[in-house]
């Protein structure tokens, strides 16, 4: 009786975390730093942590709910090893572990997506369960379809302030997240009785998709449907449709990998086409990854460090209109360059692994005729779609948790024989599941509530405010070092653009850029606002600063020959003199 009751105790919280979790997309809170990306996943965190907490004590109290091992499982449990290897070792470890909230695609959040792929492939069994997932974010991203193109109707100044993507913040993690249920509701109508809502549903979507801007994910899923449609020729029963679908496979096939290589020469009609919709700059960028992946080209720079390569070999012909004019990247934009320089050879090998051996699955289980047709070609299509469109763009966390969604229903497919009962007895499981319990408290607030109220006081602090505003610095940097060089970084800036910065703030931000400019040798920002708050106090308090200030910028330019940034600032400091 009291096994039953964990269990439906425990259920209830799973089914309806992930239920919320599919609403990820909508969340956004203006009171946060980087309103449209930090709450998100903040949000998916907690209620990650409230799902495998129930679902850990499941498991303990019933094996029928216990993983079974796979291939995939394998393949995801390697990456997140490499993960970990490249961030222990990595530039900077706190911030490839924590990353900063402009991103938050750090170490931890894909630990946490691990634990949702691992809860959703043991729990979710049944395919019921599945479909009613994938209808809920269908409806979902047809609600975001309309929205957009009811915007783009009424030519609402609003679209324009999320750059297109609505509550996503963007219009390629829009495109992303649009992509993903695209296909689920192609799914949906070959698999689900509610064929008219799905088809509904997904004619929706790709009018959404279409009119987004996010050009890379349709014209991936376009390819994805085109695919779709030649693999049914292929193993179509009528020898002609065969004959003609293995003909437009390989021509598909040869095209494609033609397109790619034509791709990769910026001189070629197709590199010209892919300069006007991305300017040079990507070019550029990837060239830089090149010579980064080179120097650590084993486990790499680290997750979240790109900007520490992309600093180190920066060009300055980016300031060049013909390249976009922007001089500031943090990603690559490009999944195989961005995880070649982040996680080297090792990371992407393993990554890489992850598709193949997810295909490999569904198409096993397809020969074994465990599944039909649909079920193999669609997903398959899905994550070939999906990689292409990631290789002009890069992942947040909306996208990454459909991926995983996506993940955990083909490890199920694997999925068997129930795992063998266990003899322990009941009071070591009520005695785990008070230590899990204890655990999860811990967990939920270092990683979430502290992240969020660190998150909000950042804006405090920004604000035009002044009454105890080191207090408030001291505050946000003893909750979470979550995005600490990045804070820094923002207050810095609001010093300098404010002439009513007091001598305590501007000494407390100096002691913090400190150690964090003695921590981080190739940190290029905080090496340039350390010498601007030096230069700041020379101007407002005591003039023998700006000797530090010089040689604080003059070593910055020693560090970062190529990179003009460091030089206007000494340009200052020297006029300042």
């Amino acid at each position: 009786m009291k096994i039953i009751k964990v269990e439906k105790i425990c259920s209830f919280f799973i089914v309806f975390g992930v239920y919320l979790i599919l609403l990820t997309p909508f969340i956004v809170d203006i009171k946060n730093f980087f309103p449209y990306v930090a709450p998100k996943t903040i949000y998916f965190l907690g209620l990650t942590e409230i799902i495998f907490t129930s679902w850990l004590i499941l498991a303990i109290f019933s094996p029928k709910y216990r993983p079974n091992f796979n291939c995939l499982l394998l393949c995801l449990i390697l990456y997140l090893f490499s993960l970990t290897i490249s961030t222990v070792f990595g530039t900077n470890p706190s911030f490839s572990f924590w990353s900063k909230f402009e991103r938050m695609t750090g170490l931890l959040t894909h630990i946490h997506l691990f634990l949702f792929f691992l809860t959703l492939s043991s729990f979710f069994k049944d395919e019921g369960s599945w479909s009613r997932l994938f209808f809920f974010s269908a409806i979902l991203a047809s609600i975001l379809s309309l929205w957009l193109l009811f915007l783009l109707a009424t030519d609402i100044e609003a679209l324009k302030q999320t750059f297109g993507g609505l509550t996503l913040g963007n219009s390629s993690f829009l495109a992303t997240h649009l992509l993903f249920n695209l296909f689920l509701a192609i799914y949906l109508f070959f698999e689900n009785k509610y064929k008219v809502f799905s088809f509904l549903c997904f004619i929706i979507i790709f009018f959404g998709l279409a009119f987004s801007e996010g050009r890379a994910a349709f014209l991936s899923s376009l390819g994805g449907l085109i695919l779709l449609f030649i693999l049914y020729l292929v193993f179509s029963q009528n020898r002609k449709y065969h004959l003609l679908g293995i003909f437009l496979l390989i021509f598909y096939s040869s095209f494609a990998l033609l397109l790619f290589l034509l791709a990769l020469n910026p001189e070629s009609f197709v590199g010209q086409q892919l300069v006007k919709l991305m300017t040079k700059a990507r070019y550029t960028v990837w060239d830089i990854s090149i010579k980064a992946f080179k120097e650590k080209p084993l486990f790499g720079w680290g997750p979240e460090n790109f900007d520490i390569p992309f600093q180190k070999y920066f060009t300055p012909v980016l300031f060049l209109p013909e390249y976009g004019g922007e001089p500031m990247f943090d990603r690559a934009h490009n999944i195989i360059f961005d995880t070649l320089v982040t996680g080297g050879i090792f990371g992407l090998l393993t990554y890489l692994f992850i598709f193949i051996s997810a295909s490999s699955i569904l198409w096993f289980r397809y020969f074994k005729r465990k599944i039909n047709f649909w079920k193999a070609s669609i997903f398959f299509c899905m994550l070939i779609a999906y990689f292409i469109q990631n290789l002009t763009v890069f992942d947040m966390i909306s996208s990454y948790i459909l991926f995983f969604l996506v993940l955990a229903f083909i490890s199920k497919e694997e999925v068997e024989k129930e795992s063998s009962p266990s003899k322990s007895f009941v009071f070591s499981k009520t005695l785990c599941s008070l230590f899990i319990i204890i655990l999860f408290l811990f967990c939920f607030s270092k990683f979430v509530i502290s992240p969020y109220r660190s998150s909000r006081l950042v804006i405090n602090a920004l604000l035009p405010v002044y009454n105890n505003k080191v207090r408030i610095y001291q505050e946000i940097f003893n909750l979470s070092p979550c995005g600490e060089a990045q804070i820094q970084w923002y207050l810095a800036r609001n010093l300098l653009e404010n002439p009513r910065a007091s001598r305590e703030e501007i000494e407390f931000l100096i002691e913090r850029l400190e150690k964090i400019a003695n921590k981080n040798p190739f940190d290029l920002f905080t090496h340039i606002r350390l010498g601007e708050l030096y230069g700041l106090y020379a101007r407002k308090f005591d003039n023998t600063k700006i000797y530090l200030a010089e040689e604080t910028l003059t070593k910055t330019t020693e560090t970062f020959p190529r990179h003009p940034f460091s030089y206007w600032s000494l340009i200052e400091v020297k006029l300042l003199q």
